[in-house]
């Protein structure tokens, strides 16, 4: 008996969780402005290093691991943007020259002033609103419950190309069509906690001959607030198959895991051991 009533109460309390869950539009407005530093440093940002272990896994036609390779960095944002310091590579430390040339490279990258990029990355967020404001123009969103993630209340957000999708810009247009996935969106600050995307269908970039990407390749995202002021990437994954310029197979997992988040000064100047 006592298992029909709580039963009954949880329909309830889903039907209430329900009709309290806001408008897609409404979430979106929110969510949209911090779209655009999700991933780049703001004023914040650049008060923080923390450290960063990237896994490559790399796999033969039929799945098998062939070889491993995990490189430990520290990262630091600059005001021309994030620059990742190779400390240590499969558990070694690096020789004596690699940590002369990446500490040489840190303090450069350092003094360079607000407003130099490189030529990828400038391109990138010229292009990163027109790619946000295309979203909606590809794909149906739909509010589809509310959980609690990291102990924070999130939305979960739910969203597949739409029937008839009328994306503008070129990534949109090659993409967008081809994903599907999940979003979880922290109702309080109406920012991105986690990410997961499927490519329901071959991506290709320059027609196939620059990079394909196959059918059922994944990624994840995750972001973490930090010190309760401001939100650094927490993890990355990508599982992805397909083929590199024209011939070469690719079948790999990366694994990013960040830690050891740290507040420093980018007024001062960075003292580099040699």
């Amino acid at each position: 008996m006592l298992h029909l009533l709580f039963a009954v109460i949880s329909v309830f309390a889903a039907q209430n969780d329900a009709a309290s869950l806001p408008d897609a539009s409404a979430v979106w407005e929110r969510l949209r402005p911090n779209l655009l530093n999700q991933y780049e440093p703001t004023d914040l940002i650049k008060g923080y290093t923390y450290d960063l272990t990237s896994t490559v896994e790399e796999f033969d036609g039929k799945n098998r691991l062939k070889q491993t390779e995990r490189l430990e960095y520290e990262v630091y944002n600059f005001n021309r943007g994030p620059f990742r310091k190779l400390v240590r590579r499969n558990g070694a430390d690096l020789s004596e020259r690699e940590r002369q040339r990446e500490n040489a490279a840190l303090e450069w990258f350092a003094k360079q002033p607000p407003g130099i990029q490189d030529w990828a990355r400038n391109r990138w967020l010229k292009q990163l609103p027109e790619v946000i404001d295309d979203l909606p123009n590809a794909f149906d969103i739909i509010i589809a419950g509310r959980e609690m993630l990291n102990g924070r209340s999130t939305l979960r957000v739910e969203f597949k190309p739409k029937q008839k999708p009328k994306p503008r810009t070129a990534i949109g247009k090659v993409l967008f069509s081809k994903a599907e996935g999940m979003a979880w969106v922290d109702e309080q600050d109406a920012r991105l906690q986690r990410l997961e995307v499927r490519y329901i269908g071959d991506v290709k970039l320059g027609f196939g001959l620059l990079l394909n990407i196959n059918k059922d390749s994944e990624q994840e995202l995750e972001w973490t607030k930090v010190n309760g002021e401001v939100w650094l990437p927490a993890r990355y994954e990508i599982r992805i198959k397909g083929r590199i310029i024209m011939a070469k197979g690719l079948n790999r997992r990366i694994l990013d895991q960040y830690s050891e988040y740290k507040r420093f000064s980018t007024d001062v100047k960075i003292d580099v051991p040699y």
